[in-house]
């Protein structure tokens, strides 16, 4: 497998904050990638409501650079949209398998859709 740099950085522990459009570099070379751009549609299921789920998940989304939605459904899961860079949106449903401190999680669907850019922010939706 071929070695690839980010751009600007020595490690991946700021992934979420580079700029778009060029991301990585080949050492000694000028080839360049862009990130894959993905949107993930989940229903995150458990003890998820009540226990600052929302508000959580639009902090961990916020910080990993990844823009969207998410609301509470009447069925008691909690249901998100995220688009961003694949990386940021793998991590960020990463931390919805987690969750917050007095959560539990038992299931996290996750269906992957076609990309959008339709998003300025992360919101919390009702």
């Amino acid at each position: 497998m071929e070695a690839w740099k980010l751009a600007g950085r020595s490690d991946d522990s700021s992934l979420a904050f580079q700029p778009p459009g060029i991301i990585a570099f080949k050492p000694n070379t000028c080839e360049v990638t862009m990130e894959k751009k993905v949107r993930a549609h989940a229903v995150i299921s458990g003890r998820v409501q009540g226990v600052f789920f929302r508000v959580e998940t639009q902090r961990a989304a916020e910080g990993f650079g990844v823009l969207g939605w998410v609301r509470n459904r009447r069925d008691g899961t909690v249901e998100a949209v995220f688009e961003g860079r694949q990386q940021d949106v793998d991590v960020t449903l990463n931390w919805c398998r987690q969750g917050p401190r007095m959560s539990r999680v038992d299931k996290v669907d996750v269906n992957w859709q076609d990309y959008t850019g339709e998003f300025k922010s992360f919101d919390i939706t009702y």
